[in-house]
This record gives C-alpha cells, sequence and structure tokens, in this order.
C-alpha cells in the first residue's frame, strides 16, 4: 500500500520499487533525491499528512553533560538516571522531547552526541533503514556538522531544513515514537530485527537513538536481509590479494578515495562524508609535507602510557611499517602525550628512516564545537589518505577513516572473538572494510534477532559475514 501513497504524493513511486538502484551508493542517492522532490511538492501543497519520517538523533539514552563541558564531553559528562517524580518516576507527556525528559530538573545541563566516529556509524545504519523504510531521513542536535561536513549530509540536518515545521507538529501532537540503538539502550534491537519497516511502525515520526552500527541488525530481519543484501556490492577480494593494487590511485577533488570496496557501510559513508573546501585544503597542505613517502596511519583514542596497549601498538606499527616499505607513521589523536610515546618508542626501535607524524593542533579533548569537529575531519581526511591503516580497539574513528580510504588495514592487539564468530589475529590485515558489529552477541539474546541468526541461508551472505568480523 505504502508505495502506491508515496505515488500519489510524489507523481512517482519510491525509487526502491523501481528496477534502477541496485547497489548501495545508487540506492541511497536515489532516495535522497527523492526526499529532496518530494520536500518540493509537500512546500507547494503545504501539506505533509502521509509523509513518514525517520529522525536519527546521534547519542545514546542517558547521557548528560554539565554546560561547563562543551569543551570536554567525557570529563563533564555522566550517566543519569531517567527524571524522579514522586511516584519514584516523572511521567513524560506524549508531546516530549526525550532529551527535555532527561534535562527535567537539571538546570545547566546538556544532551550530548557521541564523537565523529559513533555518529558516523548511526548516519549510515540510518540511511539503511531509511531506504528500507521508505522515509525521508533526518539528522537531529547536529548542527555543528554544517561547518565541517557539507551535501548531501548538511541537507539532512534537522534544525536547517524546511522538514523543521512538520516535525514540530508531528512532535507537538504526540504521535512521535522512539527507538534506543545505543550502547546504554539497545531496546530496538528487536523491533530492528523483526519489523517490517515498509508498513511499521504506524507513527509518521520514528526518532531512533543511536551511537553505533546498527544496520547489522536489519540483516537478521527477515523483511529486508535480502534487500540490503542486493544492495551491498561484489564482496571484497582475500587478505592475500589485498595489496597496493586494491587502493585507488586517484582522489578525488573532495580528497576522498572513492575505491570501490565491498558492503554497504563503505560505499554510503562516501556518499555522505564530504568535507567543506577549508578542510580539503588543510589536508591537502598537510600531505604535501609527506613529499609522497608511503604512509601507515592510526586513530590513537586514549594517551597509551607505558603498558601494553603502547607495547602492542609499537609492535604492530613496526611489523606493518616495514612490510609496507613505509617511511612514516601519520598519528591522529587528541593526546599529545600519545603521540610524544609512539615517538619515543619507534626511535627505541632503531630504524632511523622512521617518523611519527601528527599534523595540526588537535583539541586534547573530545568537545561539541566547530572547531572541534573541524579538528576531527580533518584527522579523518589525512587518515583516509594513508597507505595503510592501524586499527586500535575501541576506535569507531579508525573505522571510519578505513571505510573512507579503502586501503589494507590491520587489527591491532589480539582479539578473543568473545561477541562475534570471526575474529582477526594479532596485527592480521583485515578481509573488510565493513564497520564491525560489536553488538551481536547481544542482539542474538532477543528472539527475532536469534531467529534471523538461525537463518542458515543468512550466513551465506557476503555482507552478513563481513559485518561480523572482530576488527
Amino acid at each position: 500500500m505504502w508505495p502506491r501513497v508515496l505515488a500519489r504524493i510524489t507523481g512517482q513511486p519510491h525509487p526502491s520499487d523501481g528496477e534502477g538502484g541496485r547497489h548501495g551508493v545508487e540506492a541511497l542517492a536515489r532516495h535522497l533525491s527523492w526526499q529532496e522532490r518530494l520536500l518540493n511538492r509537500v512546500l507547494r501543497s503545504g501539506s505533509a499528512d502521509r509523509v513518514r519520517f525517520l529522525v536519527l538523533r546521534p547519542g545514546d539514552a542517558y547521557t548528560i553533560c554539565s554546560a561547563v563541558g562543551v569543551n570536554d564531553l567525557i570529563g563533564k559528562c555522566r550517566r543519569a538516571a531517567p527524571p524522579k517524580g514522586v511516584n519514584g518516576r516523572a511521567s513524560r507527556s506524549a508531546s516530549e522531547h526525550w532529551d527535555t525528559y532527561m534535562l527535567r530538573g537539571r538546570d545547566g545541563h546538556f544532551r550530548p552526541v557521541p564523537g565523529l566516529g559513533n555518529v558516523m556509524l548511526s548516519v549510515v545504519s540510518a540511511a539503511a533503514m531509511a531506504v528500507a523504510s521508505q522515509r525521508v531521513l533526518l539528522i537531529e542536535n547536529y548542527t555543528v556538522a554544517a561547518h565541517s561536513l557539507g551535501p548531501p549530509l548538511s541537507d539532512l540536518l534537522l534544525e536547517h531544513s524546511a522538514w523543521r515545521p512538520f516535525i514540530d507538529r508531528l512532535q507537538a501532537s504526540g504521535v512521535a515514537e522512539d527507538w534506543f540503538a545505543a550502547h546504554d539502550n539497545s531496546s530496538a534491537f528487536e523491533q530492528l530485527c523483526a519489523t517490517d519497516l515498509r508498513h511499521a511502525p504506524a507513527s509518521p515520526l520514528l526518532r531512533v537513538f543511536s551511537n553505533l552500527y546498527f544496520l547489522p541488525t536489519l540483516l537478521l530481519n527477515k523483511h529486508h536481509a535480502a534487500q540490503l543484501n542486493r544492495l551491498a556490492e561484489t564482496p571484497l577480494p582475500a587478505p592475500a590479494e589485498f595489496g597496493r593494487a586494491a587502493v585507488c590511485a586517484a582522489r578525488r577533488a573532495d580528497g576522498v578515495c572513492m575505491h570501490g570496496t565491498a558492503g554497504l557501510w563503505a560505499p554510503a559513508l562516501r556518499l555522505l562524508f564530504r568535507p567543506r573546501q577549508h578542510i580539503v585544503s588543510s589536508a591537502d597542505g598537510y600531505t604535501s609535507q609527506l613529499a609522497g613517502a608511503t604512509t601507515v596511519g592510526v586513530h590513537v583514542r586514549s594517551a597509551l602510557g607505558n603498558g601494553a596497549a603502547l607495547s602492542e601498538l609499537v609492535s604492530c606499527a613496526s611489523r606493518r611499517l616495514s612490510a609496507a616499505n613505509a617511511t612514516v607513521l601519520l598519528v591522529a589523536t587528541m593526546h599529545t602525550r600519545a603521540s610524544d610515546a609512539l615517538k619515543t618508542a619507534l626511535q627505541r626501535a632503531s630504524h632511523p628512516a622512521w617518523r611519527v607524524v601528527r599534523f595540526g593542533t588537535p583539541p586534547e579533548l573530545q568537545g561539541a564545537s566547530e572547531a572541534h569537529l573541524d579538528a576531527a575531519v580533518l584527522d579523518l581526511l589525512l587518515l583516509a589518505r594513508a597507505d595503510f591503516l592501524l586499527l586500535t580497539r575501541g576506535s569507531t574513528f579508525g573505522y571510519v577513516a578505513h571505510g573512507l580510504g579503502g586501503a589494507p588495514a590491520a587489527v591491532v592487539g589480539a582479539q578473543n572473538g568473545r561477541d562475534l564468530g570471526a575474529p582477526v589475529g594479532e596485527c592480521a590485515v583485515l578481509p573488510t572494510s565493513e564497520a564491525s558489529f560489536h553488538s551481536f552477541r547481544q542482539a542474538l539474546h532477543l528472539p527475532h534477532c536469534r531467529a534471523g541468526a538461525a537463518n542458515a541461508s543468512l550466513w551465506g551472505s557476503p555482507l552478513m559475514r563481513l559485518s561480523t568480523v572482530m576488527h
């Protein structure tokens, strides 16, 4: 029924009902073009009565931050319980936004967004969900991105969108439905595994709170698994074939390598992640300083210290620098101590040709300002241009760099395979640039997700195999 409703509104069916858009990038591009045409039609008519929306709110359910913490989203933030009322928990009205509810009685606090890596994981997941559900995709509470990232992502920012009055009216009418697919509340996993999103939920406004890669839950969904697998590109070559020939030689004007890596993550990411020109120009300037040197890149999310984490990283970096005949270890980090520790450790490795390079002066703390996001986007762009990447545990930033650049990558540190069935060995080259679904084990505790995983044909899907490689 819904495709016929779309046809009445837009004058044509949703692109997923036609023959075009057979792989992820094309399908997503056609979807975004469709919702732009739909907006123009709605603005002319003044009515969005039959339009359904998917609003991504990047972030979790319960984190709140002190107002002085805008430049320190770790040290000034904490997990909070829902506000308490007379009976132990305050009631929430149907029209009240979850963020407003969580901040009730908490003056001087705000609800944050996560780091850029987590945001992009949730954005790509929501984009696939929008294509599957045939809903208009918007991104909420991320206006800071308008300074750093251009279209199409900047066109999706709710607060800058002509869709906003329609969203505000739906919110005020009390029809919004909230789903949570986040680290601290993953209650939507079962719905994502079970629901035919083309027909449910009935609410015209579905808001998803997420700070993780929830797209693979849709691969466990019998209604959408086949569609998403059709949208994915050809499987990646085996690790042994993953050499320099697999890395794109030409860079686009925007500085992002467009090598055709398989899966949904990397192609969709490259379509959505378009740095503004001032960041591209900065990246070009820094890259020119390398004078064509072969580069290994790594994102370091902690100060490292002198313990096992530093030893593992130095060991893997030394191995991969030698294997790639590289001379530069490009470090992206908020922690000056981390890059200094790597410099000292590699000097002790007695290889005089190796250099540790950290470009720019990134803020020492994770923040929510334009300057913080500009620095993060610049670091991602530089890492995406590396000839080889090292991925450290827990670095979603590294996932994004890997997806953008398409260069081969190795994982730092032994993986125990606790969550997923295909662990990768110490410093081994990954067979995929698909982001890892680290919540897989958690999802399998849910009946519909478990039923989806029990489907033998599912595991014949290259996309599912790539999504469950632990890295």
